[in-house]
């Protein structure tokens, strides 16, 4: 009986697919153009030449789309034009290689090393470059749009026109990266070092850019327009003739940043720290500043239609030949403001009560009567004059369950002059809370905490306490008035370690007087004598700053 003979050359291929590999590696290595005849005859077929050395070789305009070429040396190599359109490239070497105008659209190439390689003109649309080492690298003009560089090294690069549209750079490294005149709009570069990159003309508007470090980065004439910047740090940043019209600048550092010309109209600088930056000449229309710190701020010049300076600190600010139309000027100290009386105002603006009071009548005629204070107003500022109106305040935080023992607190606080503010926990949120504790540092009111076995399971409780008392410990003032109504064994046992740094923050709160009110239902005495307690430590702490109106 016959029996079919075995198909040798199957058996061979399938049984040596080194060999296939081999001789593909040779076609390459003899010719590039025989290599790319033969990838357009068998376009199917798998190109796989992982860990294979190609340092200092000559590839330029090879068509590689498709390989596996994980941990492979290209390092000195001329892979210039070459196509790697949706390879692998994991961990590959490239150090030193020739890579202008070579196509990595989609492909993958994170953790790669490209120390010194120039990808002038590369094509790395949606490519995945995250954690790769880029230093010194050269991607002038290159195309990275929607290009994942998360994590990336990209110090010291040139990037000089390059498009990043829509990339992920969240927590790169660019610090003295030259991106002048790069295309970064609706990019993500959340919590990434730019210190000291040269960004000027670039167009990174509608990016996400929250937390990063931009310290003494040049962004002149950057197109920064609607940018979230919330606690970045711009520190002797350039951004003079910078466009960051309606930016989230919330929180942010800016001591000593030049603004100078810059259009800010409809940003938000609420709570950011402007110590000493130069707004000369910018455009601040409709700003908020609510909180802000503007000391030692030049805004000459600017045009300050409908900007909120709200609680801001303008010490030594100079305001001088600047524009006002509907501007508010509330809870704010005025007196040492520079060149109020050259303001040019091209309507009303709002002046409070609390700016009057807290600016102690040195306020000058010209000034009021520009923002439209009525003179009977004016003749009464004249009389408050060298006057101080301080008064106690505080907020009250607490559980609703206690409402009862907060109302009668309440009252009584008012009738001994401190004034008071209800933060029941029906209205907390983390954000609310942080706002709070902000708020208290800017106007140095004091938060009482009513401690009872409602609030104490709370988390919003014991994040006041450890937020509070790392204020406390950082300005050297303090914020913090627990109220027990508790047993006092209870309020001992009470764990406020947190866990993640291992700091005891009771033993931090608890080192001063803590007055208990427990069993106050029953014992009116018990509560006049530690309502006297409480009136007379809120009063032997006091900072001499009025609050809000």
């Amino acid at each position: 009986m016959n029996k079919k003979e075995p198909n040798r050359d199957r058996q061979s291929g399938a049984a040596n697919p080194e060999k296939k590999t081999a001789r593909a590696l040779e076609l390459l290595l003899r010719s590039v153009s025989e290599w790319n005849c033969y990838r357009k005859e068998h376009p199917d077929e798998a190109v796989e030449f992982n860990k294979k050395d190609f340092s200092e070789i000559d590839l330029s305009g090879a068509d590689l789309s498709g390989g596996s070429f994980k941990a492979a040396n290209f390092s000195g190599a001329n892979l210039s034009n070459a196509i790697f359109r949706d390879a692998k490239l994991n961990g590959a070497n490239f150090v030193g290689a020739d890579l202008r105008q070579t196509d990595f659209s989609n492909a993958d190439i994170c953790g790669a090393n490209l120390i010194r390689s120039d990808l002038s003109g590369a094509n790395l649309d949606g490519a995945n470059l995250s954690m790769t080492d880029l230093n010194h690298a050269n991607l002038k003009g290159a195309l990275l749009t929607q290009s994942r560089l998360n994590g990336a090294n990209l110090n010291e690069c040139d990037m000089r026109e390059a498009i990043l549209s829509w990339a992920d750079l969240s927590g790169v490294g660019l610090s003295m990266a030259n991106a002048g005149e790069s295309d970064f709009h609706d990019a993500r570069l959340g919590d990434a070092d730019l210190l000291g990159a040269d960004l000027h003309d670039s167009d990174m508007h509608d990016s996400d850019m929250h937390e990063s470090d931009l310290r003494d980065a040049n962004l002149h004439h950057a197109n920064l327009h609607h940018v979230n910047l919330h606690h970045a740090d711009l520190s002797e940043a350039d951004l003079g003739e910078a466009d960051l019209s309606e930016a989230d600048l919330g929180d942010a550092r800016l001591r000593w940043t030049n603004l100078k010309g810059a259009n800010l109209s409809g940003a938000d600088f609420s709570m950011a720290n402007l110590n000493g930056a130069n707004l000369v000449g910018a455009n601040l229309c409709g700003v908020e500043f609510t909180g802000a710190n503007l000391c030692d701020a030049n805004l000459g010049g600017a045009n300050l239609g409908l900007a909120n300076f709200r609680g801001a600190e303008l010490s030594m600010a100079n305001l001088a030949e600047s524009e006002t139309f509907h501007t508010s000027f509330v809870n704010l100290d005025l007196r040492q403001v520079k060149g109020l009386d050259t303001i040019n105002h091209r309507g009303p603006s709002e002046v409070s009560i609390s700016t009057l009071y807290r600016s102690q009548g040195q306020l000058s005629e010209a000034f009021m009567r520009g923002c439209g204070v009525p003179e009977g107003m004016i003749d009464h500022v004249r009389s408050l004059s060298g006057n101080t109106f301080d008064y106690l305040s505080c907020i009250i935080s607490y559980s609703s369950r206690d409402k009862k023992f907060v109302a009668r607190l309440y009252a009584d606080l008012q009738k001994e002059g401190v004034r008071c503010w209800l933060c029941p926990d029906t209205l907390k949120s983390n954000r609310y809370l942080d706002q709070h504790i902000d708020r208290t540092s800017q106007c140095c009111e004091k938060m009482l905490l009513i401690v009872s076995d409602t609030s104490m399971k709370g988390e919003w409780l014991k994040n006041t306490i450890f937020n509070g008392v790392q204020r406390e410990s950082r300005e050297g003032q303090r914020l913090l008035f627990p109220v027990s109504l508790v047993r006092e064994s209870k309020f001992e046992e009470w764990d406020l370690t947190d866990h993640e740094s291992g700091r005891n923050f009771g033993r931090e709160l608890k080192k001063h007087f803590i007055p208990s009110f427990y069993g106050w239902e029953h014992d009116n005495d018990l509560y006049l004598r530690e309502l006297n307690q409480l009136v007379a430590t809120l009063k032997s702490t006091d900072t001499g700053r009025s609050c809000q109106l």
